[in-house]
């Protein structure tokens, strides 16, 4: 039962509204543009 219930999951996943989709990407790329996460993945402390 929970193999199901995982894979219903990952379908909800992949069925995001497009827009949600694209905020997320926006706000990701808006923080690797700042000066923090610059820092942290130049010190190594983040490996993204």
């Amino acid at each position: 039962m929970k193999e199901q219930e995982l894979i219903r999951a990952v379908m909800r996943l992949e069925e995001g509204d497009e827009a949600s989709i694209r905020r997320e990407r926006d706000k990701a790329r808006q923080l690797r543009k700042t000066r923090w996460w610059q820092q942290k993945t130049a010190a190594g402390q983040c490996w993204f």
